[in-house]
């Protein structure tokens, strides 16, 4: 730091009194003073001493040129040289100084860098001049070398030759002893190197280290610091050397890391294990459980801390634990156990971990073992309890077989007790599964067999479980070979009302599977009301069928390659339409299927059968049954033919039945009837005796019945 404290200068004329003679002349005295204020005389040749200030400080030399004469005089001029000298306050020149006053002044000395500076000044006055030397210097630092104790925080010096002791430090612990280099003079010190000597371990370092050289002004001091850090227990030494104002300082630094060393043993004989090693439990059973006694020993210099004490790994386990974190002093130990219980056969490892270092553990568990892998197209996958079986993808409707293989890797028998799958109804099944229970022998393996039979598409989940190991069934239904073209056809080309023509259904190539389908009946009517008598021959309007794998034709109820329907009496339309299932119920059935079509034409009525009934000698009733597919009748001829030698005087007869018939139609008898229709007309005799038998002289009646289409057939009913 720079402390600068400027002396103001009066450049005016200063009153001036000393006692002198009344010689009307100006005489003219030269004096000087410093900060201390003591006046000095300054004759010709004399040399003006500065005191000493620090770099870039400023001490001020107040000059001042006194007029004791009786009559004014002159200051002519006033000149310096000489680096780190200045004027300072001086007025412009020539300049008259009135007698009893005086002119003032200042040389200032400001050395730019340490050392001693030089120079001269000289001062004109009236008709003599006054010269004279300048001398300055900069003041002296004095710096030394110490450091802070870290374990009482006082100041130790440290001379050239010392040597610096670090406190022991744990190994892997950084400890760190801050130096100090204060300035206990006058001037400011410069520091130009702070060197670490040879340090083999490579365990010292310097820290808060500033960019050299330094300044270290008066009353301040400079801090930096060593690190020690070693990884491992050791000792380890340096030198340090500090250049002070050129000279050097060198010290000795000597430091030890301290730290714990464990060592293992375990079990009753006291093996050792090393870090890193492996502890070897003995074969144990699965089920059952095996112990060994682990001693850690500190055989280290310094206290060694275990902050936990863990076992990983299948069936590992420790117990008899202190509580943590535990100190262990040197040549101290401690006991705990570590424990092995198998859940399954083979060789089993894990890991002990005490503190920060690592043991391996290894164990041989006694007992089955089971493994699991399945064969595909592909090649043989392992699977894990729990994983997932994948299934190939198969078309919907097909089958896919796939093998699973259970070994018995362990050191024991293994029972295979149940062996089960489950999901969607027929599409996971087992084949080929041994006899249960089954004894698997270590070293040996059996083989069943899932059938994948997807009965849709997309993803098909299932489970397979094997004792009580499960496992995921995964597979994927894809498309089923499309559907080949069909034909339907009857056995008539143009089937009539009251008909049984009969219908086939056949592909036009093989299909690779079995078909199961259902041919469905619908019925569009004409007149608007339906026909339960129109269906299949097997009753209803719908018929499954198969089509076995690999042939074409369709086969009925499971039995008859055709199947006869019933088309009724009522005009309308039979549209014929099949569906087409594979086993499981997927559907292959075409977007817009082929159907066949059979029309029942409005057609004149059909007399099917007619009766003389209800007779008496003159009286008796004609029955009349039939058909109209129109639902409709407008009119009944009947023609009576007697006896041979009978004249019968109304012989014909024509009978209007629309409005008979379309009562009966529109009914509610009529709507299970169809067309058919039946006709009760009865007949009275007349021209005859009470004991004539009239209805006897009748040989016959010829009926006809007619619609809005025709007349019908002619049914000739006898009179018997």
């Amino acid at each position: 730091m720079i402390i600068c404290r400027p002396v103001l200068l009066l450049a005016a004329a200063t009153a001036f009194a000393p006692a002198y003679a009344q010689s009307g002349a100006p005489k003219f005295v030269v004096t000087y003073n410093f900060a201390d204020g003591n006046l000095r005389q300054l004759n010709d040749g004399m040399t003006i001493n500065f005191p000493s200030v620090d770099v870039n400080a400023t001490a001020t030399a107040v000059i001042i040129i006194g007029n004791t004469g009786t009559a004014p005089g002159t200051i002519t001029g006033v000149a310096i040289n000489g680096d780190g000298f200045q004027l300072s306050g001086v007025p412009l020149l020539p300049q008259t100084v009135n007698a009893g006053q005086g002119l003032r002044f200042g040389i200032t000395f400001t050395p730019p860098k340490s050392g001693s500076f030089s120079g001269s000044f000289r001062i004109d006055v009236a008709d003599q001049s006054i010269s004279g030397l300048l001398a300055g210097s900069t003041a002296h630092s004095n710096l030394s070398l110490s450091y802070l104790d870290p374990r009482t925080n006082n100041v130790i010096p440290l001379p050239n030759g010392a040597t610096l002791q670090f406190p022991d430090t744990p190994a892997g612990t950084p400890s760190t002893v801050t130096l100090q280099v204060p300035n206990s003079g006058l001037g400011t010190g410069q520091i130009t190197s702070i060197v670490l000597g040879d340090d083999v371990a490579g365990a010292f370092e310097l820290v808060s280290l500033p960019i050299l050289p330094v300044s270290v002004p008066p009353s301040l001091q400079l801090r930096f610091a060593v690190r020690f850090n070693a990884p491992q227990p050791q000792t380890a030494a340096t030198t340090l050397s500090v250049n002070l104002d050129g000279q050097i300082v060198t010290i000795n630094i000597a430091a030890r890391a301290t730290g714990s060393q464990f060592q293992f043993t375990y079990g009753s004989d006291g093996l050792p294990v090393s870090a890193g090693g492996t502890l070897r439990l003995p074969d144990t059973s699965i089920s059952q459980t095996s112990s060994v006694t682990v001693t850690v020993l500190n055989a280290g210099t310094g206290n060694g801390q275990i902050g936990a004490i863990s076992a990983s790994g299948p069936g590992f386990t420790v117990s008899d634990l202190p509580l943590f974190p535990l100190i262990l002093k040197p040549n101290q130990a401690q006991q705990f156990t570590v424990n092995f219980a198998p859940t399954q056969a083979g060789t089993l490892s894990g890991r002990l971990v005490v503190g920060n270092e690592l043991i391996l553990l290894s164990g041989n568990g006694i007992g089955p073992h089971l493994t699991y892998a399945y064969a595909s197209s592909t090649g043989s996958t392992a699977v894990a309890e729990g994983g997932t079986v994948f299934l190939p993808p198969t078309p919907v409707g097909s089958a896919q077989k796939l093998d699973v293989t259970v070994s018995n890797d362990g050191t024991a028998s293994a029972t295979l007790a149940s062996i089960t799958v489950s999901g969607p109804a027929a599409v996971f099944v087992l084949q080929d599964v041994p006899a249960l229970p089954f004894s698997l022998a270590p070293g040996n393996s059996v083989t069943f067999s899932i059938l994948f039979t997807p009965s849709t598409t997309g993803g098909l989940t299932g489970t397979l479980r094997v004792n009580t190991a499960s496992f995921t069934l995964s597979g994927t239904g894809s498309e089923p070979v499309a559907l080949p073209a069909y034909q339907l056809t009857t056995s008539v080309a143009t089937p009539q009302a009251g008909t049984q023509p009969t219908v086939s259904l056949a592909l036009a190539s093989a299909y690779p599977m079995t078909i199961q389908g259902t041919l469905a009946l619908s019925f569009v009517s004409d007149v608007f009301t339906d026909d339960p008598a129109i269906q299949f021959a097997s009753g209803g309007r719908t018929v499954k069928f198969t089509i076995p794998a690999n042939s074409t034709q369709a086969m009925f109820n499971g039995v008859s390659a055709a199947m006869p329907l019933q088309t009724g009496t009522t005009a309308g339309t039979i549209v014929l339409t099949p569906a087409f299932a594979l086993q499981g119920g997927f559907s292959i059935t075409p977007p817009s299927p082929a159907t066949l079509t059979i029309a029942v034409p409005r057609s004149a009525p059909q007399l099917l059968s007619g009766a003389i009934t209800n007779q008496t000698l003159s009286t008796f009733t004609l029955t009349l049954t039939g058909y109209s597919t129109t639902r409709s009748l407008r009119q009944l001829d009947i023609e009576v033919t007697g006896q041979p030698g009978e004249n019968i005087s109304t012989g014909h007869l024509t009978l209007d039945v629309s409005s008979a018939a379309s009562s009966w139609f529109q009914g509610s008898a009529a709507q299970q009837s169809g067309g058919t229709f039946q006709i009760s007309i009865p007949f009275v005799l007349q021209n005859g005796s009470a004991t004539d038998d009239l209805v006897h002289r009748l040989q016959a009646l010829r009926v006809t019945a007619t619609n809005e289409t025709g007349a019908s057939n002619s049914l000739v009913i006898p009179v018997t």
